[in-house]
């Protein structure tokens, strides 16, 4: 997840998070998982997905282990 750097600190990519997690849950998932970079540019992504509850999990579906990306897990 990525915000433009006007918006960035206002909420912007919490509140899609949060979406997105209401959504899965009003559906019926029993988890969301997602894939984001290792790269340092990637922090702020990883830290917010973080907060929302998500952690670290083996790599999903078609993923395999790559040096490059992190695999993160929710239970809804």
């Amino acid at each position: 997840m990525r915000t433009a750097v006007v918006a960035r600190g206002r909420g912007v990519a919490g509140a899609l998070l949060e979406h997105l997690i209401g959504h899965g849950r009003g559906h019926g998932l029993r988890r969301l998982s997602l894939e984001t970079g290792t790269q340092g540019h990637f922090a702020p992504a990883r830290r917010l997905y973080a907060r929302h509850g998500f952690t670290e999990c083996p790599p999903f579906g078609e993923y395999t282990e790559d040096p490059h990306s992190v695999f993160m897990t929710l239970p809804l």
